[in-house]
Formats: C-alpha cells, sequence, structure tokens
C-alpha cells in the first residue's frame, strides 16, 4: 500500500455537493460531484466523468450545514491526479490561489463543514 504523502490534513465529508465545469466552459456545462474529503489545498472530488489530469476547474461548493448565508464557495482548481477504475472515480484537486478564497477564507468555510479538528485521511 502507497503512503500518503500529503503535508496537510484531510477532513472526511462525504456529502458536500460541488458543481463543477472547465474553467472556458459555459455555466451550463457544470456537472454535479460529491466531496469525499477537503484539505487546506485540495479536495477529492467523486464524479462519474473526471476531467482529465491538468484540467483547470471552476467550483462552486455547497456545505448542507453551513450558515445561511455563507453556505457557498467559489474556488478554482486543478486537476492533479484522476481516478477511473471501477471502484471509484473521480478526482484529486489542487486549490489555486482565488480572490474568493482569500477574502473569505478556506478554514472558516471548512469548520462549517467539519466541527472537529481536521483528522489525517489515509485512503
Amino acid at each position: 500500500m502507497q503512503q500518503d504523502q500529503r503535508s496537510e490534513y484531510r477532513s472526511n465529508i462525504w456529502g458536500t455537493l460541488v458543481f463543477f465545469r472547465c474553467e472556458a466552459a459555459p455555466a451550463e456545462d457544470e456537472r454535479l460531484g460529491i466531496v469525499e474529503d477537503i484539505g487546506p489545498s485540495g479536495l477529492f472530488i467523486a464524479t462519474r466523468h473526471p476531467p482529465a489530469v491538468g484540467t483547470v476547474l471552476r467550483l462552486h461548493l455547497y456545505s448542507q450545514s453551513g450558515p445561511a448565508g455563507s453556505s457557498a464557495l467559489d474556488a478554482q482548481a486543478v486537476v492533479r491526479w484522476r481516478a477511473a477504475g471501477p471502484e471509484r472515480k473521480g478526482v484529486g484537486v489542487q486549490l489555486l490561489d482565488d480572490a474568493q478564497l482569500e477574502d473569505r477564507g478556506l478554514e472558516p468555510w471548512l469548520d462549517t463543514l467539519a466541527p472537529a479538528p481536521l483528522q489525517p485521511h489515509r485512503p
């Protein structure tokens, strides 16, 4: 089994919805995914049709447990790895520097998803 090389903690948050599309695609091309885990620099999106490695995505994340007015977060990310096997389909994405993430802060938004401290995630 390959050892996880992440330098940051991840949180398992199954159930958080993400709408995503290629950066250059129109909004009507958005696809739906489920966030399996998330951390300060990236996340894994489970989806039936994972985009290719290197694709820049526009993400719209929705926290079902977040307070009104702060349950959504927009971000930009790049696909770093892709799982397209029969048991697991999706993409690991790295969050890119983004004005909304800087203004709003990812950490407070993550706290609405996982009030307990983030734990190491071992796939």
